[in-house]
């Protein structure tokens, strides 16, 4: 067994295992650090990046009670400024019921946790609930695209998994749990999910199969993607696995069949723990 005790699940792991195991090892088992240049342009990459970071910032004091006109003094970026516009248009702080921002839960998954960090939760007294990811790719890939992502299989599973186990959020209906992937470009429309208890039993068959995989495997069976030539080129590790020296550009990125802030390593949530 490769996997410390204190190993933790999350939706990034699990898609990482998905694409590809060899990528899982030396990413979260052997924490292998590896100077491969993940897309071109570089400095388009780290532009997208401090974008997105500052925009979730943004919103997460927006959502702390910050005045909107300060917040609106805090850059200068055209772009930033036009997604920070559309976002006081929705006015998430002012749908009813309780909400949750920036907010990180766990629960046990096998003899291990699965970790979520919700950008914004909303639970209404009803036992409605809505969670919502901020997406600043700047195209919107097929929702039956989002559809398979780990990300939309976790998130509401573990929300779920919290309220039916009587851990937290009692009142919530799984029936009436939704997951919102939002937009802040005007031209793109938010890609929503419903959830049912059918959906939740999938899930957690499916989940529990997959961290009892992981976690019985050898270190020879984690082994590289057979799509080289579409998932190697975006891959740090390319170079180490002899998959390619050259990385691939935003140009090479299909958006409607890939979702471009994890094709890119655009995490912002675990940028957002790792501070």
């Amino acid at each position: 067994m490769l996997l410390p005790d204190n190993f933790t699940f999350s939706q990034n792991n699990l898609q990482d295992y998905i694409d590809c195991k060899r990528r899982f090892l030396l990413r979260h088992i052997q924490k292998l650090e590896w100077p491969a240049i993940e897309s071109e342009p570089v400095l388009d990459q780290e532009q997208l990046m401090l974008l997105g970071q500052q925009f979730h910032l943004m919103v997460q004091q927006k959502l702390s009670g910050i005045p909107e006109e300060i917040i609106s003094q805090s850059t200068q970026s055209p772009e930033l400024l036009a997604w920070w516009f559309e976002f006081v248009k929705l006015a998430p702080d002012a749908l009813p019921g309780k909400k949750y921002c920036e907010a990180f839960y766990s629960i046990p998954i096998g003899a291990y946790r699965l970790v979520a960090k919700y950008d914004l939760l909303v639970i209404q007294e009803d036992g409605k609930a809505t969670l919502y990811d901020w997406k600043t790719s700047h195209h919107a890939p097929k929702r039956s695209t989002m559809q398979q992502r780990m990300q939309t299989r976790v998130y509401p599973y573990l929300l779920a998994k919290l309220a039916t186990s009587g851990s937290q959020f009692t009142q919530l209906d799984v029936e009436q749990l939704k997951m919102v992937y939002w937009y802040p470009d005007p031209a793109i429309q938010p890609i929503e999910f419903q959830y049912s208890s059918q959906q939740f039993e999938k899930d957690e068959t499916f989940l529990n199969q997959l961290v009892a995989e992981i976690a019985s495997l050898p270190e020879e069976a984690f082994t590289k993607t057979l799509y080289t030539e579409h998932k190697c080129k975006f891959c740090r590790y390319r170079t180490l696995c002899e998959t390619g020296v050259i990385p691939g550009t935003f140009t090479d990125a299909d958006p409607e069949t890939e979702d471009t802030e994890n094709l890119f390593d655009l995490d912002f949530d675990d940028l957002a723990a790792a501070d």
